[in-house]
């Protein structure tokens, strides 16, 4: 019984540092109630790319997750980070991780107004000065170093570990053209090219 509270907390603290560590784009409709033709699939983007470099479809279709603490790790990967290694996809599986930091002078995605006759929230990189602890995803942080070519001091750092692969999963077809055919299980790789009745 004991073991089984402790997950639940765990796993409620875990999804919150996830969604406070999310600053995701927005998507707008500025052509509303006409019909027009549109392709809801986007397979070439910067989403399913960065997904794939860093192996998020590993943690998507595994069995289970586990956490495993990282902050040593984090910490001499970020001091010796560099652009290069932007360009090997062999490192990119290494970003993905969460660090806690207290943001001192750097350039955050921070949502906000910026424009007072919209009122809209929208992300931008800014400089930061907070006193509070908070989340941030491994790819921010990277930039963060790579911009200001200082690391910031990571409080404490994590990694989300896959284990095993779900029962049932198959390929599937995308508007009626792409199936994922890959043999390393991988939903999008970076390599993939997409084509009309591939």
């Amino acid at each position: 019984m004991g073991n089984a509270s402790a997950n639940v907390v765990a796993v409620t603290v875990f999804t919150k540092v996830l969604i406070y560590a999310y600053y995701g784009g927005r998507a707008e409709c500025h052509v509303r109630r006409w019909p027009v033709p549109v392709v809801p699939v986007d397979l070439t983007s910067e989403y399913p790319s960065v997904d794939a470099l860093l192996g998020i479809w590993d943690a998507l279709t595994a069995a289970s997750l586990s956490i495993e603490g990282a902050t040593d790790d984090i910490r001499a990967l970020l001091g010796n980070v560099n652009l290069e290694d932007l360009f090997r996809p062999a490192c990119w599986k290494q970003f993905n991780f969460y660090a806690q930091i207290v943001p001192n002078g750097d350039a955050l995605p921070v949502r906000s107004v910026y424009d007072d006759k919209s009122g809209t929230c929208n992300i931008g990189l800014n400089t930061l000065h907070w006193k509070q602890p908070m989340w941030v995803a491994g790819p921010d942080l990277i930039a963060i170093v790579l911009l200001s070519d200082r690391v910031p001091h990571i409080q404490e750092a994590f990694r989300i570990v896959p284990n095993g692969k779900q029962r049932g999963l198959r390929s599937t077809k995308l508007r009626g053209g792409y199936r994922d055919r890959s043999q390393k299980g991988r939903f999008l790789h970076p390599s993939h090219r997409i084509s009309q009745g591939e």
